[in-house]
């Protein structure tokens, strides 16, 4: 089991995402879990309505 979890929130950022994942295995921390957590908010839901 991983000493830590790292809970990251993914809301609309499909751009930014590979940045962020490539920050974390840059880390010198390697015991780690990285969970990808989320959907589209509120904003996104309504204007595809």
């Amino acid at each position: 089991m991983p000493a830590v979890s790292v809970i990251v929130p993914v809301y609309n950022i499909k751009a930014l995402l590979p940045r962020c994942v490539a920050s974390l295995r840059a880390q010198t921390w390697q015991d780690f879990e990285v969970w990808l957590r989320g959907g589209r908010d509120r904003r996104m839901q309504k204007n595809s309505r």
